[in-house]
This record gives structure tokens, sequence and C-alpha cells, in this order.
């Protein structure tokens, strides 16, 4: 899974709206294992709730940033992301729409991201099918993990487009469950979003009221989103 929140992201953020080269790479057999793995988690799960640290390495800043929240997922298309430290936000998409909450600021960002909610889902790769990766990047496979009990997949866009704003994807799969424990974004100016995430629950209860966000009475509601720093979001592209 995340997104993930600081506004200089935003401007980081590429779109997959690249046009994909007609030609298709050949995909080794331990990618295609990896897939199979991620395909049979995407049939399974129906929600998923994990707590999530965040760190972001940006050129922009004199020592990486750490940030911790909850992310919680449900089908079809729903995302939740709840941010705890060092300050507290609320991030949903739902129908298409991305609302974010910002107490300290009283501000409330809505957007419109419907022709991009399946790409947004694709770049936290939960519930995400192999066939849309494979339309999107060309796919290796580390030899070995660095990160135990997991299978790491090289993912990079096939647009030269996006490639200029996202170099890279990096997905640590986990072996038993098929789903990310750690994901890590490379963007083409060196900047680096990295997430882990734990105590990952498959297909619990999530409250009734999960993907819901009131507009508390006086907030400041503005139709931009300028501090979700997950790569592949903020813009329009």
């Amino acid at each position: 899974m995340a997104c993930a929140a600081l506004a200089v992201t935003a401007a980081l953020a590429p779109s997959l709206a690249g046009r994909t080269p007609k030609s298709a790479a050949t995909i080794s057999p331990r990618v295609e294992s990896i897939l199979a793995r991620i395909d049979r988690a995407e049939g399974e799960i129906r929600t998923l709730r994990a707590e999530v640290t965040e760190t972001r390495r940006l050129r922009l800043l004199a020592k990486p940033e750490v940030l911790r929240g909850i992310l919680f997922f449900a089908r079809p298309e729903q995302l939740r992301w709840d941010y705890t430290s060092p300050d507290k936000r609320t991030y949903i998409l739902s129908e298409g729409k991305m609302t974010g909450w910002i107490p300290d600021q009283n501000r409330v960002e809505m957007v419109d991201l419907s022709s991009r909610q399946r790409k947004i889902r694709r770049l936290v790769a939960i519930g995400q099918d192999s066939e849309s990766l494979r339309r999107e990047f060309d796919m290796t496979a580390q030899e070995v993990s660095s990160v135990s009990g997991t299978s790491e997949l090289v993912l990079v866009p096939k647009s030269r487009r996006l490639r200029h704003r996202l170099a890279e994807i990096r997905l640590w799969i986990d072996d038993e469950i098929g789903l990310p424990r750690q994901l890590r974004y490379l963007t083409g100016g060196g900047d680096e979003v990295l997430l882990i995430l734990s105590e990952i629950d498959i297909n619990g209860e999530l409250a009734a009221d999960t993907f819901n966000l009131r507009v508390p009475e006086g907030a400041k509601v503005v139709r931009e989103l300028t501090s979700f720093g997950l790569p592949g979001i903020g813009d329009g592209g």
C-alpha cells in the first residue's frame, strides 16, 4: 500500500497518463511468479488496514522527514490515509474524489480524481491486478531481496514522459500474503519516498463511516490538492 504530506512533494508528483509503447518486454519467470502471487492476493482482498511509516528524502529538506499513519483500503476503490505524526491529517479517496482535512490549518482540500483513480491505486499496489502493472511498467526482480521474507520487484515506467518525473517504483512483496510490505518511489530528480507497512490486517471489518469525511463548519475549502506527498497523485499530467 498510500498514500503519503508536504506541499513541496505535490509539485513532484507525476500522473501515469503517458503513452505506453506498443511493444511488450519479455518478463522473466521469477517476475511471473511474483505477479501470480499478487494476483492471488488481489482475488482475495476485500479490506485492508495497515500502519505506515513514511520516510521522505528530498533535495529541499535538510534531513529526512519521517511521518506515521494508518492506511485503510476497501473494494472497489476506496482509500483512507490518516497521518498521526508529526501532525494530524486525513485523506480519503472515494467515488473518484480526493478529500483532505488538515486540522491545524482548518483547511479542506477537494479534488476530482475520477480519471486517475485506478492509476492511483496502482501506485499503492493494493488490490491491483498484475495485468495493469504489465501495461504501465517494465519489471525486473532482484535475485535476493533486501528485506527478509519478501520478493523485491523493480518497476520502471514504460512512458518516457513519466520517467522524467518518476524514475522507479520498488515493491517488496510479502512471500505469504502477496501484498507490499515496503514501497519505494524514486523521482527523476533523485527524491525518495519510502513506505513501510506493518500490523497488516486483511479482510477485517472497517467502520461504516471509514471513507466518509464531513467538512467541519467554518473550514476553508479549496479545490486543489497541495499537501498529499505520494508520487503520482498531486498533478494532473
